[in-house]
């Protein structure tokens, strides 16, 4: 048996431990592969695609850079790649990686996808629209395609194409959850609100633990000042996870502007726990506080709130106001500085 013959018979075996699920099996036989034929561009791409089943993009990212070494056309290769490095949030280099496979392969349907998704990243909405609609032109029936082309019309405030796109997704895929709770949240920005409960009750029909989808109802809700619906909203985020900071945060919101002010700041308290650099959860722990008249502690509150976010002109004048309040003047004149600093027609 040659050398060559025998690193096949590795590959074989890899890929059948690879269909298997058996990824960590897999990557030993491609590792097996490489050791008789280092040069091997199939092994090395087939050991970045068990690295990527993983989620270990870093290793798959170089397996799948020494396979292009050894051999630059591999389509998947470069698309795997560029797929990770979107994952990543490196756009630049995953744009870089998946023009690679549309110069190989201009009909690629999932390169243009993943083309679109890296132009969304880079904030690039007009053309990553260009992208999906290639990519559709491709595959009219990508219900995931229609899904983040209406998210870019969505980041360009085009609510009316965004509800088509979002239509499509659903029609193509009753339960895509996503793509009902982005719907919502074009009906939400509209302020047609029952429509968008309908379509958030669409998510969480399809995906019970889609915590934004609960979340998103659960602001909906308040927008409505229907403050009970929306606190239980949140708590069935917290359910799913009760280690979410923003439903948390979001939760004692909705506390605080129905006037349950200690039960908001129990949330708020639990919201900053978990997420101390949370500048708004900050501010709003130190309204629930002003609330209750304890406004040593709202004054800290407020100091967490400038020092996670130096920029925040609201919690400067809070804290000013607190701290001129507490006959601190001296500490208040400085918060004022930074209030006029930031924002020199405050008064």
């Amino acid at each position: 048996m040659t050398q060559a013959t025998l690193a096949d018979e590795w590959l074989a075996k890899g890929l059948v431990l690879f269909n298997s699920n058996e990824y960590e099996k897999a990557i030993m036989a491609y590792e097996q592969a490489i050791r008789i034929v280092p040069q091997s561009a199939e092994a090395w791409a087939r050991k970045g695609d068990a690295l990527y089943a993983l989620d270990r993009y870093g290793e798959a990212v170089s397996a799948y850079d020494t396979a292009l070494q050894n051999n630059p056309v591999i389509a998947a290769a470069w698309l795997n790649k560029g797929i990770i490095l979107n994952k990543l949030n490196q756009p630049e280099n995953a744009l870089i990686a998946i023009e690679k496979v549309i110069a190989i392969n201009p009909d690629d349907p999932n390169a243009w996808y993943n083309k679109g998704v890296a132009l969304y990243l880079l904030g690039k909405f007009d053309e990553s629209i260009i992208a999906f609609d290639q990519a559709l032109a491709l595959n009219p029936a990508a219900g995931k395609v229609w899904t983040k082309k209406g998210d870019a019309l969505q980041k360009l405030g085009r609510y009316k194409p965004a509800l088509k796109a979002y239509d499509e997704a659903t029609q193509l895929d009753p339960s895509d959850a996503e793509a009902w709770s982005n719907k919502g949240d074009v009906f939400r920005a509209l302020t047609r609100y029952e429509e968008a409960l309908k379509a958030y009750d669409s998510a969480v029909r399809s995906d019970a633990g889609y915590i934004r989808a609960w979340c998103n109802k659960g602001s909906a809700l308040m927008d409505m000042d229907l403050f009970d619906e929306s606190v239980q909203a949140f708590d069935a985020a917290i359910r799913i996870d009760p280690n979410n900071s923003v439903a948390w945060h979001d939760k004692g919101n909705a506390l605080l502007k129905s006037g349950k002010y200690r039960d908001a700041l129990r949330a708020f308290v639990r919201a900053t726990e978990l997420d101390p650099e949370n500048a708004a959860a900050w501010f709003d722990r130190g309204m629930a506080l002003i609330k209750i008249e304890r406004k040593q502690d709202a004054a800290q509150a407020f100091q967490h709130a400038v020092q996670a976010d130096p920029q925040f002109t609201k919690a400067w004048k809070n804290l000013g106001m607190t701290l001129d309040d507490l006959g601190r003047h001296d500490e208040a004149v400085n918060a004022y500085r930074q209030v006029t600093s930031l924002n020199p027609d405050a008064k």
